[in-house]
Order: structure tokens, then sequence, then C-alpha cells
């Protein structure tokens, strides 16, 4: 991705919009008492989006020549607006090689992950990002999406080789068709971030309380076949998936730039 143009980018906006662009990119960036926040309250239809995209730019423009990668993190309340406004955010049009995602916190560690044909974060200089607080920062005692237990199935494998068949039952969570759950498991593997993976399988290393959670609800109960699990191996097992999501979540934050 090229440099961004600030002139051409600001100049289809509005003198009090672009007053607004400057001021806030002032308060964020270079004041001698600068803040991390900054709130713009126009009411609807005013441009807001558009004010957004001018700090982005200024704010890209400012950083480029001091880091290597510039991640810009979109939140908003579900996804369906998320894919309809990083268009309008992002700054360079398709043709640029950026990454512009809509998706759960938890999953940026396959979807940061390198594949054919495709641009990853690191391979970008500006990534645009978006998540949900629904979906990303309310993990719960919830097994969360069955993409993301197969995220953690890759992760966690190799760390309990003796017990892979009573991993997989843990992680199933409500998927009813087993036979499907492993053969997705063994044959279609989701690629992982390097950098995720490792943090991850070492942060996991380093908390051995889930460690013998993990080993005591495969003993107990996933070691073996069922069609239905007691309620109180279902209540644990959403426990320990919850903690696991919040861990893989945290490992995914420290990811970013």
């Amino acid at each position: 991705m090229e440099r961004p143009e600030i002139k051409a980018i600001l100049a289809p906006l509005k003198p009090f919009q672009r007053r607004t662009v400057d001021h806030g990119f002032k308060r964020l960036f270079t004041a001698k008492d600068s803040t991390a926040r900054f709130l713009v309250a126009d009411e609807v239809g005013l441009g807001k989006t558009l004010v957004a995209r001018g700090i982005i730019a200024k704010a890209i423009d400012h950083l480029w020549d001091d880091v290597e990668r510039i991640d810009i993190v979109y939140i908003c309340s579900n996804q369906s607006i998320a894919r309809a406004n990083l268009p309008k955010l992002r700054v360079g049009g398709e043709a640029e090689r950026s990454f512009a995602l809509a998706t759960r916190l938890t999953l940026l560690a396959t979807e940061m992950a390198p594949r054919p044909g495709r641009a990853h974060l690191a391979d970008s200089k500006v990534n645009f990002i978006s998540f949900t607080p629904g979906t990303s920062f309310q993990m719960g005692h919830s097994g969360g999406q069955a993409k993301e237990r197969r995220v953690l199935f890759a992760l966690l494998a190799p760390l309990f080789p003796s017990r892979r068949l009573g991993l997989m039952n843990l992680l199933q969570g409500g998927v009813t068709r087993t036979q499907w759950w492993r053969d997705t498991l063994k044959n279609q593997p989701l690629p992982l971030d390097r950098g995720i993976r490792r943090e991850f399988r070492a942060t996991v290393r380093q908390t051995p309380e889930i460690r013998e959670e993990i080993r005591m609800l495969i003993d107990v109960w996933f070691h073996r076949n069922r069609k239905e699990w007691p309620r109180e191996a279902r209540m644990r097992r959403n426990r320990v998936l919850g903690e696991l999501r919040r861990l893989l979540a945290g490992t995914c934050i420290d990811a970013l730039e």
C-alpha cells in the first residue's frame, strides 16, 4: 500500500468536518496533553464516518515512517454494519494491498495466518479489522462457534497427544454430527498464525489449573463417545471453553499492532 494522499482524502470534507478531523487528530497524537480517546458526538447524518476516515488517514501518515504495520480496529454493534462501514473507512482502494476483515477476535488466530492467493495481516502495511462487542468481548461460559473450537483443537492437540479423541469430544460442544466433526478436525485443519500459536501454547503451559481441568474432563467424561453428556459435564466443559476462548482472545489482542 502506498502512503495515503492526505489532501485528496480530506478534500471532499465540509469545513466543520475538516475542523473536527484536525482537532481530533491533534488531541490524539500531537498535543502536549494528548489523550487516548476522543468523542465525536454529532447527530445522525453529519458525517462522523467521514471524520473517522480523515483521522485514520492522518494517523496512518503520522505513523508511516515509524512502524512496520498499522492495524485500524473498528468496533461496532454488529457485523452487518461492520461490513457496510469498513469500505467507507478504508484508506486506499481495493487494488491496494491491505487487509479488511469483520470477524470474531478469537478467529484472528486463523484469519492472520498466511494462505495462498490471499493477503494477510503480516503482509500488509495497513489493516482494517472490525469486531463486535457481543461476539468478541463477552465470552461468558459459552462454547462459542464451532470454528472457534476448531481453532482451539488445532492449538491444543499437540499439548494433549494421548488424549486426542477426548479433546475432540470435549471441543465438539453443541455439534450433533459427531463423525462430521471428527472428519473436519482431521481432514480440514485450519491455518494458524505462528506467533499466536506459539504464545497461546506458552500461556496454556504456564496455566497448570486449566491443563488439569482439561485432563480431568477428558478422563472422567469425554474419553469415550456418548449421545448426551451429564449436566455437570456440560457445565464444566462450557466453563473451560469460555476460559480457553478468553486466553485466545488475549493472545490475539497482543498480536495486533
